[in-house]
């Protein structure tokens, strides 16, 4: 069974949310009336567990832009004015915005002692806090915000880690859309190896569905407007240009504003390198400043006005204009035109925690990276997530990314399926392609040919067809998550007693329709080959000629499940290398064959933590 990204214990949520103008800090009431769906999660799935003495920890993994802030708001407020004095809630995160004080003031107002984690004497401020409360008799929850950022085993956040994890006087809430760091360390019991479970060692795993009218990736998957992303400019030694793609998306723009449409804003995210060098020549080589410096030499951006999220560090690039986005500032998309093109175009800003409130002005999205790691890919093109309610509509744009993250998030595919990329090119032998080097484009398990590129192909042109299929580069969970998860055939074995002269009868009864070779005759050519006498024991063949044994060898535990399994050795998934087998060998001393059938494939997973403060599940 592959580790689904499907989610598990989760509670679906009331379908009648509305937005509201209600000004905060609100009440109870006011919370259960207008966010009855995230009020009903918190009291089904997770205040039982906050009684519970026993829980140590608990996972809260919440789509992107879904309003998990209103979780803690509403857990802290509820003990508040139940009137309870013993227990006192603090927000920690590592993840600190100057544009989020705001939310910071906000959280105050709802009973949380707020604690950006950024250095050591954040460090050094909540534990005095902490030693306090727990002093004064009181139990404490910490909410831990992007658990997944700033969680690395040096860093400044590991400190509080070490001692809260297991104090018995904290509960450790730990919220993410992107919890994979957390969920594949040994925070997580994982005891069925391949379903990530529920259920922790002192602690729980629970996944927040928001309610009808949330428009999340699989919204955007199902109307349609998830496209792979491939570079939207080119700029080579010999020309710069805007590719095709990037071509394919201005023209749609200037057709959605002569109809009228609102939609007049592409975001370009241009935060790859285009080339390699030394780490002084990075900056330089970064997408966007090749972008920005060329403006000029792109006829096809003309008459759109171009702004660059980089403040005043390229005043003097003619038709450039920089400047601060305010993404969670209606007012400074109210004052935008609509009737003029823009592309803004940014780097490294708008990623996690950052609210949108422009996304009826936004036609498209565009962010193209050499390579995926989804942790973060993840929480910086999701920002399209919204709420329908909040505009009246879903909000149709655009969004030209990673095809197989929004999948990944959506729970439409594995962590198998996202890690592999299912095409690679495989180079042609040079005499049969006259000397030249070229390559074919296959699937990289059936070997089978893509339809669209039968023919061979040219390097460059082989990588071309591999971008556009979303499999040049690599894909990874997390920077602190690593290994893989290897998809293998499932053997089926069997003994069967028999000598070199019985088998012959006992090989028409093995395998309906299937004939096999006598193994006995190979084996005993070979035994005459090595000057082994006939009399010996019968070699089988495995890796190599041995006497093997059918409990050791060739029908085994798998000694991370406990599942015995039939070897898999001479087994492959590709359409051929599943044929049944027969291997001579021994049972408790008797001679005869093991017949092994391929039955089904399964996901061996060795995803673990890596340099992360939630300690590893493989230990090295």
């Amino acid at each position: 069974m592959s580790i689904s990204s499907s989610l598990s214990n989760s509670v679906s949520a009331s379908s009648s949310s509305t937005v509201t103008h209600t000004p905060k800090p609100w009440s109870i009431a006011i919370f259960e009336r207008e966010r009855s769906h995230l009020t009903n999660f918190v009291k089904d799935k997770v205040l039982h567990l906050l009684d519970d003495t026993e829980t140590r920890r608990i996972i809260i993994r919440a789509p992107v832009k879904s309003g998990k802030r209103e979780l803690a708001e509403y857990m802290a407020l509820r003990d508040m004015m139940s009137g309870d004095s013993t227990r006192c809630h603090a927000f920690l995160s590592a993840w600190h915005r100057i544009a989020d004080e705001e939310q910071r003031k906000e959280l105050a107002e709802h009973n949380l002692k707020v604690f950006p984690i950024t250095k050591q004497k954040d460090v050094e401020a909540y534990m005095i806090w902490n030693r306090a409360q727990i002093r004064a008799g009181k139990k404490i929850v910490n909410h831990l915000d992007e658990c997944d950022h700033g969680s690395g085993q040096r860093q400044v956040l590991s400190k509080i880690w070490r001692q809260v994890r297991d104090n018995v006087n904290v509960t450790n809430i730990l919220y993410s859309a992107t919890p994979e760091e957390v969920c594949f360390s040994s925070e997580i019991d994982d005891s069925e190896h391949n379903d990530m479970m529920d259920e922790m060692v002192a602690g729980h795993r629970v996944d927040y569905i928001p309610p009808e009218g949330y428009c999340g990736p699989g919204h955007f998957l199902d109307a349609g407007l998830v496209y792979e992303a491939k570079p939207f400019f080119e700029n080579t030694e010999t020309s710069c240009r805007i590719t095709e793609q990037g071509c394919e998306i201005i023209s749609g723009l200037r057709a959605s504003i002569e109809s009228h449409s609102r939609r007049n804003i592409i975001i370009l995210r241009l935060s790859y390198i285009m080339t390699t060098g030394s780490k002084d020549q990075r900056k330089e080589n970064k997408a966007i400043y090749q972008f920005l410096r060329n403006l000029s030499k792109f006829p096809e951006l003309e008459g759109i006005k171009i702004v660059a999220d980089k403040g005043d560090k390229f005043n003097n690039i003619p038709g450039l204009t920089p400047q601060i986005i305010d993404w969670s500032n209606r007012n400074y998309w109210d004052l935008i035109t609509d009737r003029h093109p823009l592309i803004y175009v940014i780097d490294q800003t708008s990623t996690r925690s950052t609210e949108w409130t422009c996304h009826d002005r936004i036609f498209a999205t565009h962010d193209f990276r050499n390579n995926i790691t989804f942790s973060v890919v993840s929480q910086a093109q999701e920002r399209v997530n919204h709420y329908a309610q909040k505009y009246g509509s879903f909000q149709p744009i655009r969004v030209y990314g990673s095809l197989k993250t929004f999948q990944l998030s959506a729970g439409r595919i594995d962590y198998d399926t996202y890690l592999k990329n299912e095409w690679k090119k495989q180079k042609v032998d040079r005499r049969s392609a006259g000397g030249a080097e070229l390559y074919k484009v296959i699937n990289a398990a059936t070997r089978v040919l893509h339809p669209s590129y039968p023919s061979p192909l040219s390097p460059a042109a082989a990588d071309q067809a591999l971008q556009a299929l979303g499999c040049l580069g690599t894909s990874i969970l997390s920077e602190r998550v690593t290994g893989t998860v290897k998809t293998v055939p499932t053997i089926r074995a069997t003994f069967h007693r028999c000598d070199r002269e019985s088998f012959g009868a006992l090989a028409t009864t093995l395998v309906e329709g299937r004939t096999f070779q006598n193994p006995f005759d190979r084996s005993i050519a070979e035994m005459t080959r090595q000057g082994i006498p006939h009399t010996a024991p019968m070699l089988g063949y495995m890796r190599g000629w041995k006497v093997l044994d059918y409990d050791r060898d060739l029908n085994v535990t798998d000694p991370h499940t406990g599942i015995v399994y039939g070897a898999g050795w001479g087994f492959t998934i590709i359409p051929g290398g599943n044929d049944p087998r027969v291997t001579i060998c021994y049972k408790d001393g008797v001679l005869g064959v093991a017949l092994r059938v391929m039955t089904a494939t399964r996901d061996i997973d060795r995803l673990s933590a890596y340099k992360s403060m939630y300690p590893s599940r493989n230990p090295r």
